[in-house]
């Protein structure tokens, strides 16, 4: 191990936040019950349908193929911005005015809603309504910020471009050409908030079981029977609910989501002064580049935590750490002397549209495929499928459209190399082209 790993680093790929995950709620033996609900997955989506269902009165079991958790609920990198992957103006060309409005308008309302769930299930998660930044790459992404921001303005997110001489108000690097904040966005602990709203199911009746993979579901006039590795669940509804880890066992889910890995490190514990020099403001940060960079204050503001796609190929988890280092350094150079106490990695989910879904497929319902902003998405949409299914509130937005896939795939991403080596090449011309634009300035 060379120089740049704390000695008590571990190269096993265990999360920062992993010391808080849940553990022992584990309850169901294979038997005779008819559950009202069965839910296919115990991460934000499923325990946040799940709270749902108890609340109601139904008996609830959620099917876990690992371990409580496991995937990218407690992996993830604790940022809320309420961010779909393109502006509202771009997805009315292609969606339509209305329902662009409509999903735009739920997506504007993900940091109240998570705000609401914290205090309605008292779930103590170091969640922080704060600033956050987006840095632009090069002076070209600063003025695309720039014109479409008025779209977010007109429907009241409260932004602001901040040109690259204020910047240092929120970040303190100079490898981004001013940026966009964006101040009412969110951070948080995933495996304090995981770990919260699987105890507020367990206190509501939910059951769970773990190490439990689903093989087949089927239908019958009246129920649905899920064959898994534990035995047989027998239930009246189900919710696929298994988002960047859904089985290939579960093949029309499976071919309509695009696996794709993401990995974080975190430095050693710098100091709260030297992270506060860092981020003054405590500000959420990500980039415009195609192969982007996500990175924040640890909750206690003594660590940095960064994240990106160091590679769109298996590597080994400590080459992956050094290579978030190095991109973490472009950024930080200041953090040359900070040595990496984790490196870990999981899936987010794509879908070929790029925008979250939820609806139902042969009688099964599902929500799934975040796009990268999983932590209230998946939350809302978990929700929001919940009382869908009770009867209690209108399908969301993202249930308008169809979950497609594209001839030939099977699930598996294949493509992604090649796509990932194509998005790096263009972040390179942009950058090239900046850089030549500024010599002739010059």
């Amino acid at each position: 191990m060379d120089d740049i790993f704390t000695r008590d680093y571990r190269p096993d790929g265990l999360p920062y936040w992993w010391p808080e995950r849940i553990s022992g709620l584990v309850n169901w033996q294979p038997d005779t019950t008819v559950f009202d609900v069965a839910v296919i997955g115990s991460g934000l989506t499923g325990l946040s349908a799940a709270l749902e269902f108890a609340e109601a009165g139904h008996s609830v079991l959620v099917i876990e193929a690992e371990t409580l958790g496991h995937g990218a609920s407690t992996r993830n990198g604790g940022l809320i911005t309420g961010a779909l992957h393109d502006t509202p103006e771009h997805m009315a060309k292609s969606l339509g005015s209305e329902l662009a409005e409509s999903m735009s308008r739920e997506a504007r309302g993900l940091v109240p809603f998570m705000a609401n769930q914290m205090e309605r299930f008292a779930i103590d998660c170091d969640f922080r309504i704060g600033d956050h930044f987006m840095g632009a790459y090069t002076a070209a992404h600063y003025e695309s910020l720039a014109r479409s921001m008025s779209q977010y303005q007109r429907r009241g997110l409260p932004m602001q471009m901040v040109q690259k001489g204020c910047q240092g108000n929120y970040i303190a690097t100079d490898h981004y050409q001013g940026g966009r904040v964006h101040e009412q966005c969110a951070s948080v602990h995933p495996a304090k908030y995981h770990r919260g709203l699987a105890q507020n199911a367990a206190r509501l009746g939910v059951q769970f079981i773990e190490d439990c993979r689903v093989t087949e579901v089927s239908r019958t006039a009246e129920q649905f029977r899920l064959q898994t590795t534990r035995g047989t669940v027998t239930a009246r509804r189900v919710l696929m609910a298994t988002n960047g880890y859904t089985s290939p066992a579960l093949s029309w889910y499976r071919r309509r989501i695009v696996p794709m890995q993401s990995s974080i490190i975190a430095t050693e514990e710098l100091g709260a002064e030297r992270m506060a020099s860092l981020f003054p403001t405590g500000a959420t940060v990500n980039d415009t580049r195609r192969i982007l960079s996500y990175f924040r204050p640890s909750p206690d503001g003594k660590r940095l935590i960064y994240g990106g796609r160091a590679t769109f190929r298996p590597i080994d988890i400590t080459e992956t750490a050094r290579r978030l280092r190095r991109m973490m350094l472009t950024i930080f150079p200041q953090l040359a002397d900070a040595k990496i106490s984790h490196c870990w990695g999981g899936f987010v989910a794509f879908t070929f549209d790029f925008l979250p879904h939820a609806g139902q497929q042969d009688g099964v319902d599902y929500a799934m495929g975040y796009c990268g902003s999983g932590v209230a998405m998946a939350s809302w949409l978990g929700h929001r499928t919940a009382l869908r299914m009770l009867g209690s509130a209108a399908p969301s937005a993202f249930e308008a459209r169809p979950l497609t896939t594209r001839p030939f795939y099977t699930g598996n991403p294949w493509m992604l190399p090649a796509i990932g080596e194509y998005f790096r090449i263009r972040d390179r011309i942009d950058y090239a082209l900046f850089r030549a634009g500024q010599k002739r300035a010059a």
